[in-house]
């Protein structure tokens, strides 16, 4: 199945899991925060083209990130890679995935803690407050591994009229699952 994206004034606007992407070596990897990459099939050349990647945490906080991307040439296509920066993916539920580096740092020593008398007092009757639950980001949940994939927003900004976007390239959950795009999509089979 082959995806034909049509650009309309050079923007694109879609949404994909994180865990989706490939390597340009087309090998179904699952990769870091730092080492996500999109691979794009292109029919006509240009020189440059910037891809922004927006991680959803709240419906009105967004962070952004620019990447300009080069061109390069593999198996007489020309592809369009991009890697994003580990700053952009920075997400409270996401820091526990990243490997941190670094030495490590200086032991810090424990202070005793004194014992203190417990008084007894007398028990009052308190009213429970409601807490108001927090508006997480959108998450998409994986029917095969059952694990929550949090998506992103990402833009393409090419002066190019046509687009050929491949699903073994991109992978088959990118279109079927996962994506809602805003743009003009023809599918066919």
């Amino acid at each position: 199945m082959r995806v034909h994206t049509a650009l309309h004034q050079g923007h694109i606007w879609g949404i994909c899991p994180i865990q989706d992407f490939i390597n340009t070596d087309h090998q179904h990897m699952t990769p870091t925060v730092a080492q996500q990459r999109m691979i794009l099939t292109q029919r006509d050349s240009i020189n440059t083209c910037e891809i922004s990647y927006m991680t959803i945490q709240n419906k009105t906080k967004r962070k952004k990130a620019n990447n300009e991307v080069t061109i390069t040439k593999q198996h007489n296509q020309k592809m369009i890679s991009a890697t994003t920066s580990a700053t952009a993916l920075t997400k409270k539920k996401l820091t526990s995935r990243r490997r941190r580096g670094g030495g490590g740092g200086k032991e810090r020593k424990k202070k005793k803690k004194k014992k203190k008398k417990k008084k007894k007092k007398k028990k009052k009757k308190k009213k429970k407050k409601k807490k108001k639950k927090k508006k997480k980001g959108k998450i998409i949940q994986n029917k095969q591994t059952n694990k929550q994939n949090y998506s992103f927003f990402f833009r393409i900004i090419a002066f190019v009229p046509f687009f050929e976007l491949s699903a073994t390239d991109l992978g088959r959950s990118l279109y079927s699952r996962s994506v809602k795009v805003f743009s003009p999509i023809f599918f066919e089979d």
